[in-house]
């Protein structure tokens, strides 16, 4: 059997339960894309927190375990990784967009 041979109230749109109309069926996948963007987004922003999160641990071990690294000063580098980590931590860190962090 084809679609031909539906029916005549299967076509009039009678026993259609479950089924979406149209523009709720758009509005469900205009939407399902707005969150897979805010998703995308947060992903994003999670990553480049990471990855500045990951600098200061790295520029931490560097200068205690590289082959230089007694060569820095850490009385003016502590200060300034403690505070780049103070800063990820606080609200404004944690509320910052990905222009902040990247800045």
């Amino acid at each position: 059997a084809d679609a031909t041979d539906a029916p005549a109230s299967a076509a009039a749109g009678e026993g259609t339960e479950g089924l979406l109309a149209h523009d709720e069926l758009a509005h469900l996948i205009a939407r399902e894309a707005e969150l897979a963007a805010a998703d995308s987004a947060l992903a994003g922003l999670a990553a480049k927190r990471n990855e500045l999160e990951g600098y200061v641990i790295e520029t931490r071990s560097l200068r205690a375990h590289a082959k230089h690294g007694g060569l820095i000063d850490g009385s003016q580098l502590e200060p300034l990784l403690d505070s780049a980590e103070e800063w990820l931590y606080s609200d404004e860190g944690e509320s910052a967009g990905i222009e902040a962090l990247e800045s």
